[in-house]
């Protein structure tokens, strides 16, 4: 399809923990037997659509540090030193602000890509439209992607979330994967007693929670929905989440989700009540919908605004914090949101299909 006069809409995908700028393109579906689909990350999702996708490799990237120098990728989660913790999860988001800048300042040469048409563009040159654009974050990603929709000053028309959660108190009590967050912090870190044991109530909780709270996406993903900056664009949300997620688990789900104040469509797919995000949901004011479902969240002093999660589970291979990576049925749906964005048409959460099909209704 052609540019279109005003700039091509774009998809700005942002990585989790040792993750790379490649993955935008290259992060497929893993068969478990083999190397990843080449090709098949969410780049392609974004061009069967007619959008543009960019990625860009955070400070501690393997493309910049080399994985033993970086742990991985996990020496950003500094639970021995929290101020720098907090100051490199701000970095994330301040990098991706200024890199959004950096693309929409882009003229491109039409002649570095062949086949494309830039033919409607006023100086031939090809761009990407600065009021067409959708976050899209994985992982640590959807940290940084949810942090950066809601303080970014331009704003954006979409947001989607894979494999999401916020709350640092609750990312202490979950994750598994890699490494037990919570043993981390009682014994390394704390380096508490045998008989001395680690819960929420603990004061040493507290205490980091305050010492890193700036940098807590649950504090700043309420001025995505629930509580707008005026003037600026309240986009779409659609979180796609998976069970069972050892690596951010069904606590710090339920976080994200009561703090962007999403409702839910299609089948709950954890076990009552302990493996579920709906419940909490419920609780904060949500309701579940049937497919398909759309513009069934009131922004105020904007208007409705799709804002939907779904729930997978996992497929046998990765487990369900890769759902979207791993099954077509959400890649469809994230498909037609960026279809429907692009139409000028409020989104709507189908039931996934196959990840080319149409968007009907």
């Amino acid at each position: 399809a052609p540019m279109p006069p005003e700039g091509w809409p774009l998809l700005f995908f942002i990585h989790g923990t040792s993750g790379t700028s490649a993955q935008v393109h290259d992060r497929g579906r893993d068969p478990g037997t083999g190397p990843r689909e080449p090709g098949g990350g969410p780049a392609r999702i974004a061009a069967a659509r007619g959008w543009a996708a960019a990625g860009m490799g955070s400070f501690l990237a393997p493309e910049h540090l080399p994985p033993e120098v970086t742990v991985n990728g996990q020496v950003g989660n500094n639970f021995f030193n929290p101020r720098a913790m907090r100051g490199d999860y701000q970095q994330y988001v301040a990098e991706r602000l200024l890199f959004r800048r950096l693309l929409n300042a882009l003229a491109i040469d039409p002649a570095l890509c062949p086949g494309a048409d830039a033919s409607a563009s006023p100086d031939g040159r090809m761009r990407f439209d600065p009021d067409m654009q959708v976050i899209q974050g994985h992982s640590l990603g959807s940290v940084t992607g949810g942090s950066l929709a809601a303080v970014d000053p331009m704003g954006v028309q979409g947001v989607v979330l894979s494999g999401s959660g916020a709350s640092w108190l609750e990312s202490i009590f979950g994750p598994m994967d890699p490494l037990p967050t919570r043993t981390i912090v009682e014994v390394l870190a704390l380096q508490l007693p045998p008989w001395e044991t680690l819960d929420v109530w603990h004061p040493m909780v507290a205490f980091a929670e305050l010492a890193m709270g700036t940098a807590d996406t649950i504090h700043v993903l309420p001025r995505v929905l629930r509580h707008p900056v005026p003037g600026r664009p309240a986009p779409h949300v659609l979180v796609v989440n998976g069970y069972r997620d050892t690596v951010v688990t069904d606590n710090m789900q339920r976080a994200v989700v009561g703090a962007l104040g999403v409702d839910f469509a299609g089948p709950e797919v954890g076990p009552f009540p302990d493996g579920q995000i709906l419940p909490r949901i419920l609780l904060a004011g949500g309701a579940h919908f049937d497919y398909p479902a759309g513009g069934n969240r009131v922004v105020p002093g904007v208007g409705p605004r799709t804002a939907i999660a779904v729930r997978y589970p996992e497929d046998g291979i990765r487990n369900g914090h890769d759902v979207l990576f791993q099954l077509d049925a959400p890649k469809h749906q994230v498909g037609c949101f960026l279809a429907d964005l692009a139409a000028g048409r409020t989104p709507i959460a189908r039931e996934g299909g196959a990840e080319g099909d149409p968007c009907i209704p």
